[in-house]
């Protein structure tokens, strides 16, 4: 298959052997890691050797600040998120059977506080399959909304397989007001369940993403390849059909990116509506399947399996895309995360974590 992206790159790659890794979230400086079963790992990116820091390519180093593997066992941590405002990092159990959530504070994680270095289990949500979560932290109190699926394979759902959104809200507070939630000293964590719901998604819907207020679904109506468009009351407000199968969405301004089996799809809201006024679609990386979507430091990143990544650089507010360069991982699959930081590359892989030093 021919390629517009640029071949001609120097580039160095770092690998770190954590097993199969599920998803990364990068704040400021600072990498959080989560594997298919060697639980959670914290990374520092810094110019000094500090204790417990790997030399990478460029000079740099990349300091581990926690690691547990333990915690891993028995779960899937398929989704990982960090709350600055809250000092909260949130995961997600995609073991098979499992329906949960966790959050971790990091204060006691980092500093490894004796008898609090572990994560509260949510065990908020139906009998079914958890695939993707958001963290809504505009409010006081972080709301996580999880899609659930409940497909043929479970006992539970082979006469009404469904999929849906669900909701917790996580309450911190001071005292001894509840006993059924785990305490750290005089800090807890109450939730509340069940607070908001999408409900009659498709069940084959496999994507989910949460911006301004508002829900981007991928296949959520039956006998339709889409994305759809809900608002905070779980009402569809619009939908875009597709002539392939949907397996990713995106959402940055007004801009809606879903990606597909047959290249990403590009388009703008208009108010509460999908913007219909002439040639208004964008379709870019054509005879890809693009299994994951993400944007930072003016970079648009598409995961497209044993393809390889696909990034464009892109102002992020422009119907403007130019082809930068294309990356293969090494055992790369299709729910393989991307993210930068200046011109290093964190990619996740089945063997670990690659890390890619892009010269200028």
């Amino acid at each position: 298959m021919n390629s517009p992206f640029e071949d001609d790159i120097n580039y160095q790659i770092d690998t770190i052997d954590l097993g199969k890794v599920r998803d990364l979230f990068l704040y400021d400086d600072t990498l959080y890691v989560s594997t298919e079963n060697e639980g959670i790992y914290i990374y520092k990116t810094n110019s000094e050797n500090i204790s417990n820091s790997m030399l990478l390519s460029n000079g740099n180093y990349l300091e581990e600040l926690y690691q547990s593997r333990d915690w891993g066992i028995g779960k899937d941590i398929k989704s990982i998120y960090y709350s600055n405002s809250h000092q909260i990092l949130f995961a997600l159990d995609y073991h098979q059977g499992g329906a949960n959530t966790y959050l971790g504070y990091t204060e006691f994680l980092l500093n490894d506080i004796e008898d609090f270095d572990n994560l509260i289990q949510n065990s908020c949500g139906p009998d079914a399959n958890a695939r993707k979560f958001f963290i809504n932290t505009s409010n006081i109190n972080p709301e996580i909304y999880v899609l659930y699926k409940c497909f043929d394979s479970s006992s539970q759902c082979v006469e009404n397989p469904y999929s849906n959104v669900s909701s917790t809200i996580f309450t911190p507070f001071f005292g001894d007001l509840y006993t059924e939630f785990q305490t750290f000293g005089d800090f807890s964590t109450a939730s509340v369940c069940g607070t908001y719901t999408i409900d009659d998604l498709y069940p084959n819907t496999n994507d989910m993403y949460f911006n301004s207020d508002k829900f981007f679904i991928a296949n959520p109506s039956e006998g339709s390849n889409s994305f759809g468009v809900y608002n905070m009351q779980g009402e569809l407000l619009d939908e875009y059909l597709t002539e392939s199968v949907v397996r990713s969405v995106y959402s940055i301004n007004d801009y809606i990116l879903a990606g597909t089996e047959d290249g990403c799809y590009i388009t703008l809201l208009d108010g509460d509506s999908i913007y219909e006024l002439g040639n208004s679609k964008l379709v870019i990386a054509d005879n890809f399947t693009i299994y994951d979507i993400f944007y930072s430091d003016n970079k648009l990143i598409l995961s497209c399996g044993s393809d390889g990544v696909l990034i464009y650089d892109w102002d992020g507010t422009s119907s403007e895309f130019y082809e930068d360069i294309r990356l293969f991982p090494s055992d790369a699959y299709y729910g393989t995360k991307v993210r930068v930081l200046d011109n290093i590359y964190f990619i996740g892989t089945e063997d670990g974590l690659e890390i890619f030093n892009i010269e200028e």
